[in-house]
């Protein structure tokens, strides 16, 4: 390694590796769309029909959701220490050392006092501060914390690489977006997106549900729909995986180069 933190760039580079390939992945399962209509039914009266997706993404891919994450928190660690190595009072790093030596990341941002006092994060910082490493630098780390405007990934990156590490999978799901419903003629729709007499489309956004039931006249429909794939059990805010992981990747590399000025 030519400078100190390269390491910690590998490893960002290995995660970014790992989400194009999600994305490669992501793009093939949505290339032959993962969701099915309903049969046209005849007759008279309201019917019910359905808007299903109804191919899940494959189980895999929580491998590589874990792979790309687990490199992005290794990236971070790396700098606690190099850190540790430049600053330590009594190097080399003992056995001790690294058995607590990571990168702090403070209390969720999302709680309702969003603020960074979990004991985890205030022993590592005050074990930081006891071991030599300045204040300066210290401050660096309290800024690039997960309850600070920007840095909110920081929290998501700490949820799944315990949970991938420690308890489960990291699995996908698949969810419909934006779903647009011509009718062959004016009819009656009717579900919980929405509920109109005699129209001739419908427009729903960004529904996130994996089955959309329609009661309408038994009239001809024509279906156009975006699918998204999203974390099973643990959410990121919303956020479809790949601009998660996107948002994770981006704000770990930051966090590294504000490091750099300080391994001169």
């Amino acid at each position: 390694m030519t400078r100190q933190l390269d390491g910690a760039r590998l490893k960002i580079v290995r995660a970014q590796g790992h989400l194009d390939d999600l994305k490669v992945r992501i793009r093939e399962y949505l290339d032959e769309p993962p969701y099915t209509v309903s049969p046209y039914v005849t007759g008279t009266g309201p019917v019910t029909r359905t808007i299903k997706v109804h191919k899940s993404p494959p189980d895999e891919w929580s491998t590589i959701v874990g792979d790309c994450v687990t490199n992005a928190r290794a990236a971070l660690d790396y700098i606690a220490w190099e850190l540790a190595g430049s600053y330590f009072s009594n190097p080399p790093r003992s056995i001790d050392d690294r058995n607590w030596l990571s990168f702090p990341i403070s209390k969720n941002p999302y709680s309702a006092t969003p603020t960074p006092d979990a004991q985890g994060y205030v022993n590592r910082i005050n074990r930081l501060s006891n071991r030599g490493v300045p204040p300066d630098i210290l401050s660096k780390i309290m800024t690039v914390q997960p309850h600070n405007a920007g840095y909110e990934p920081l929290w998501w990156l700490h949820e799944l690489v315990n949970t991938d590490k420690h308890r489960t999978l990291l699995l996908t799901t698949a969810r419909l977006g934006d779903v647009s419903i011509s009718f062959k003629e004016s009819t009656f729709v009717e579900c919980s997106f929405v509920s109109s007499r005699g129209v001739n489309s419908v427009s729903l956004s960004n529904t996130q549900a994996e089955t959309i039931t329609l009661k309408t006249d038994p009239v001809e429909m024509d279906v156009q729909a975006s699918v998204h794939v999203f974390l099973k059990d643990i959410r990121t805010p919303g956020e479809r995986i790949e601009i998660a992981l996107e948002q994770i990747v981006k704000t770990v590399g930051n966090v590294v180069t504000k490091f750099d000025g300080f391994f001169a």
